[in-house]
This record gives structure tokens, C-alpha cells and sequence, in this order.
């Protein structure tokens, strides 16, 4: 077994049926899986993929790299893979043409069930999504510190586009996807594999948590991401630290009153 799966997986928006190509090799993104008793390589990297579509990193009609390639770059067998993406057809999350010009397309994911999501949060304590928090602030802050010195035009660009997404997104469901994508994006500004991992991990805890209960636009009108990323292109490490944290800490403070209302609701 290895130490780590890795995903291939492109932060910015692709068109239908693009291509990920050996140029995308240099986005790279490493993750630790849990050991889950009875977990087999196989449905770890199916679960990776899975969480990288549900938050849009792999976009609906990214078709993916040939098999051998696709398990070269994830450090598996062929045979490993193709279990996995049998794993991710039966889910429907993605469609598989055989032969010459074939290959694997993402098809998307359904939304999670509203009530599964405010389940999940109901019966997550308030310390505990504290604790989650904390990791939250610390390498979000930690990255957007690093990018203020580190991040390049393009990805300045590619923040800024997906700040302005943000802004205009009209369902719960595309704010949080681009939100992720957000968070993650910069920690490829910063340029630290291991930050961006930590971040991925982090996003995929919440995807869970995220309930349409949210107040997501005062969430977004006194937090803007947009202040963020002046910040990184400022250069100023101290206020993008200080914007990212800020940021996060409100977001968790969000799904602690969103849990009190759900269980005020549920007492009444």
C-alpha cells in the first residue's frame, strides 16, 4: 500500500470534455487517507476523487488521463484504478467510453441531501467544530501569508476570478464549491504541497457541514474573499494572514449558531 494518494486536479474552471494533460502534473495534490478498518486502497481513492468532484475541483466534463497514466501519477496499480472508477461509475460520477479516443468523463455529482447535511452537524459538538476551526484558521492563514510573498500574476488572476464567482453565485450549493476552490487555490499560490493537502483535508470535513441553513451572504458581505486576495497582491503577509483567519473564524462561528438554531428548532 502507499503512503499517500495522490490527486490530479485543476483549480480553474474547464470547459466540457477538457483534457488534463501532462502539464497538469506540476498540480499535484498530496492526501493522507484516514485507515478506515476494512478499507482497501482501491475505495480510498475512489472516496479522494469522489470528495474532489463534490467540491468541483474536478469539474463536470474533465475527462481524465489514459488508465496507465492516471495510476502512475496516483502511485497505484492499473488494476487498483480501474476497481476505483468502477467504484465511481456505479455512483454515476463518471462515464467511461471504451477503445480508440475513449477514456473516463467526470459527470458530476448530485447535491447532498439538505437533511443528511443538517444531521451530520447536529450530532458534531460544538468543541469539536472548534477544534476543526483552529486546523481551519491556522493553514488557511499560514497559506495566504506565504502567497502574499510567493503567488505569481496567474494566480493572483485565478483568485481574483474566483472572488468575483463568489460574489455572484446563486445557490448554496456553487458559493461552497467555488469557496473550496478557493481555499485551495491558495495554498497552490503559496506554493507548499502540504499546506495545500492540509487545506483539501479540511474542505472535505466541511463539505459534509456546510447546511443551506447558513446565513452565507452576511457570511460573504462581511468577509469578502476579495480582501483577501488584495492583500495578496499587495504583498502584505500580515493583512492576507489576518483576512484568511478572519475569515474562517467566521465561517465556523456560522456553523455553530446554524447548529444551535437546528437544535432549537429540533427541541421545539
Amino acid at each position: 500500500m502507499v503512503d499517500a494518494v495522490v490527486l490530479i486536479w485543476r483549480v480553474s474552471s474547464m470547459p466540457a470534455e477538457d483534457s488534463i494533460d501532462s502539464s497538469s502534473i506540476g498540480l499535484l495534490a498530496m492526501l493522507r487517507p484516514g485507515e478506515i478498518a476494512g478499507s482497501t486502497l482501491a475505495s480510498q481513492v475512489a472516496s479522494q476523487l469522489d470528495a474532489a468532484i463534490a467540491m468541483g475541483i474536478l469539474a463536470k466534463g474533465t475527462r481524465l488521463p489514459s488508465e496507465p497514466e492516471l495510476a502512475a501519477a496516483l502511485g497505484v496499480s492499473q488494476m487498483t484504478l480501474r476497481s476505483a472508477l468502477a467504484t465511481l461509475r456505479t455512483r454515476g460520477l463518471i462515464a467511461t467510453v471504451r477503445g480508440r479516443g475513449g477514456g473516463s468523463v467526470v459527470r458530476g455529482r448530485a447535491e447532498p441531501l439538505e437533511s443528511a447535511i443538517r444531521g451530520r452537524l447536529l450530532t458534531t459538538g460544538a468543541d469539536e467544530l472548534r477544534d476543526l476551526g483552529d486546523l481551519y484558521s491556522a493553514v488557511t492563514a499560514a497559506a495566504a501569508g506565504l502567497a502574499a510573498g510567493r503567488a505569481d500574476e496567474n494566480d493572483i488572476l485565478g483568485l481574483e476570478e474566483l472572488a468575483t464567482l463568489l460574489s455572484t453565485a446563486t445557490t448554496a450549493g456553487e458559493f461552497w464549491r467555488l469557496a473550496s476552490r478557493f481555499q485551495v487555490k491558495t495554498g497552490m499560490a503559496a506554493q507548499s504541497g502540504r499546506l495545500t493537502a492540509a487545506i483539501l483535508r479540511v474542505q472535505i470535513d466541511l463539505a459534509g457541514l456546510r447546511s443551506n441553513a447558513i446565513d452565507r451572504e452576511s457570511l460573504a458581505a462581511g468577509f469578502p474573499h476579495s480582501r483577501i486576495v488584495e492583500s495578496i497582491r499587495d504583498g502584505d503577509e500580515r493583512a492576507a494572514r489576518e483576512a484568511a483567519a478572519q475569515q474562517c473564524d467566521a465561517e465556523i462561528q456560522a456553523l455553530i449558531n446554524c447548529r444551535l438554531q437546528l437544535l432549537l428548532e429540533t427541541d421545539g
